[in-house]
């Protein structure tokens, strides 16, 4: 409440009545973690509406799953090939890596590219409600069957009913993409969004301030 007590100092001027209430930090991170639900909801209702319709094959996945040897990449060297991947989404015990500082909310290198990128990478399983944990974990196992039909849709294959098993070379834990392959089916960055707000919300990311290299470039007083 300390933080909310400067803020209300810093507006006093605007609001000089503003009072909150002593639920309020978990009002809004229940709030906060409510949007991630809904953004998955909006997500699986586009991909349903749209995977029917020929003109935007499922060449790229928006979800799937992270496989063993992607696990084990990240465990080891906290870096992997991910291309197009915006967010990972696990459900473990503790992130791997060993970093404690953080438990829900690390960064992996995505090395796909000459110039590496950093990926965020949350677990579910230690900074989300059991209500919305579960919902998540329903909703994302939706997207991967939505998919997986989208795929076998547009080879011309069978398309089973209800949503795959889950490989037995994969982990608890999924990939949320975007590309210029996967934007003509649904925008998968809102969803990317409102984990990011959770992070932000926890005290995470803004050490380097909010706008990174681009913010230390222009407040540089080198020419």
């Amino acid at each position: 409440m300390a933080e909310l007590n400067t803020l209300r100092g810093k507006h006093a001027m605007i609001t000089p009545n503003m009072q909150a209430h002593g639920m309020l930090i978990e009002q809004v991170e229940y709030l906060l973690q409510r949007r991630m639900v809904q953004e998955l909801e909006l997500l699986r209702d586009r991909l349903q509406t749209v995977n029917h319709r020929l003109t935007n094959p499922a060449t790229e996945c928006l979800v799937r799953e992270l496989t063993r040897e992607e696990w084990g990449s990240i465990q080891g060297n906290s870096n992997a090939s991910l291309p197009g991947v915006q967010a990972i989404i696990c459900f473990q015990e503790s992130l791997p890596g060993g970093d404690t500082s953080h438990p829900f909310c690390r960064t992996v290198v995505d090395t796909s590219n000459v110039i590496p990128r950093d990926i965020p990478l949350y677990n579910g399983g230690t900074f989300l409600s059991a209500d919305v944990r579960e919902q998540t974990l329903h909703l994302l196992n939706t997207l991967l069957g939505i998919e997986a039909r989208a795929v076998l849709r547009m080879k011309g294959e069978k398309v089973p009913k209800g949503n795959p098993k889950p490989h037995q070379d994969s982990q608890t834990a999924y990939l949320v993409r975007s590309t210029a392959h996967t934007l003509p089916r649904a925008d998968a960055v809102p969803l990317c969004i409102a984990f990011w707000r959770m992070r932000l919300w926890n005290g995470i990311g803004w050490d380097g301030g909010l706008w990174g290299a681009w913010e230390k470039k222009s407040t540089s007083t080198e020419p």
